[in-house]
């Protein structure tokens, strides 16, 4: 499909991104045709499409309807709610989510209008995803990985892989707890900030015409003129709303307010472990995997505090190479208190087989050099 056949996601994008998204979209279509793309151009490709894709959702999904007060305010409670809750943008591993969630807006005008964004950007999102299986990188023959093949390894590395798989999971029992902890800390304190505030307009001396405070206009000003989703789902599921005896709109906290923040906050923090499982696997799964000659695996470090959790494993090889690998899940959180993770993956005391240790161990060097240092080595 050329980039003629995306109107509307194209109609929001300057002139400029609209050449960068046909580039994108030619480049992924050639790769097809060809049954291999270099992992630079797929990387490439995929950036633009993604941050076009993210662009236009703005325009088309969020500035007309959940960002639009005129939009909110003539919504029910229940669509309010529902755009409220579609708190991501279109991504590969978002798009069915987001789907249901537009589903269930009905026929509305902000359901409609998503759809038809949604069906335009899935063609993308499956080209993107069939790319990523024929990507090559330099001095590589193109080999197709499928999430099965990462889980489910050769016989020389199955046992590395149920290992690792085991320890990591491991980890995440020990920190699941810890996050939600922190994760529902965070969020009765983005409550208790927005009800402080609250009490200051309340308390203020009006001198001209007394001006709204409401969930949107509060998540507006601290947008500078965008209200942002994530906070206005996270300040509505909590609170209750009613007029004082001065007509003055009010919000309390609900009775199950605080309940309710714990259960999201477990759900949430399954996410997150499971999050970190996942990057970590498909990071370390293919280095062992293309090594062949796995030895050994022992834990030599592991740290689990609140809101954040820390593996070290040491992998060994037949042939006396080694790794460390050091695994990490960090809980930051934005201007609006909404949590976002990051899951470095680092290597350290990388041995080869022939004794000499690797500099500067990064993950390209740990794919394309240290997993050919058992196939080049001479025989004894």
């Amino acid at each position: 499909m050329p980039a003629s056949d995306y109107p509307i996601m194209t109609s929001a994008l300057s002139p400029r991104k609209q050449e960068q998204f046909a580039e994108a979209i030619e480049a992924l279509e050639a790769g097809q045709r060809k049954g291999e793309i270099p992992n630079a151009a797929y990387t490439r490709a995929k950036q633009t499409l993604s941050r076009c894709t993210e662009y236009a959702w703005q325009e088309r999904a969020r500035k007309p309807f959940s960002w639009n007060r005129e939009y909110i305010e003539s919504a029910s409670e229940e669509e309010r709610a529902k755009l409220y809750d579609m708190d991501s943008y279109p991504q590969m591993n978002t798009l069915a989510k987001l789907t249901r969630q537009a589903d269930a807006l009905g026929d509305t005008a902000a359901g409609v209008a998503i759809r038809q964004l949604l069906d335009e950007a899935r063609p993308v999102f499956d080209m993107m995803k069939a790319c990523k299986d024929i990507a090559v990188k330099k001095g590589q023959a193109p080999k197709p990985v499928t999430a099965t093949e990462r889980y489910q390894a050769p016989s020389a590395s199955g046992t590395a892989m149920a290992a690792i798989l085991a320890e990591l999971t491991d980890i995440t029992e020990s920190a699941r707890q810890g996050i939600a902890q922190a994760l529902a800390q965070r969020h009765e304190k983005t409550v208790e900030t927005f009800l402080a505030s609250q009490r200051a307009h309340h308390e203020a001396r009006v001198v001209d015409k007394p001006q709204r405070f409401d969930i949107f206009t509060y998540a507006r000003h601290l947008g500078r003129g965008k209200a942002d989703a994530q906070l206005m789902d996270r300040l509505t599921v909590a609170l209750d709303q009613m007029r004082g005896a001065d007509g003055k709109k009010t919000y309390t906290w609900k009775p199950d307010g605080k309940e309710i923040i714990a259960q999201r906050s477990i759900k949430e923090a399954e996410a997150i472990c499971q999050s970190y499982i996942e990057k970590n696997m498909s990071k370390l799964a293919p280095i062992v995997e293309a090594r062949g000659d796995y030895a050994g695996m022992q834990i030599v470090g592991r740290n689990v505090q609140p809101g954040s959790m820390t593996g070290q494993l040491r992998i060994s090889f037949e042939d006396g190479a080694c790794f460390d690998a050091r695994s990490q899940a960090v809980m930051s959180f934005s201007q609006y208190g909404t949590p976002f993770m990051r899951y470095p993956l680092t290597f350290h005391n990388v041995k080869l087989g022939d004794g000499s240790l690797m500099s500067r161990p990064s993950e390209q060097k740990m794919n394309e050099e240290f997993t050919k240092a058992a196939v080049e080595a001479p025989a004894p």
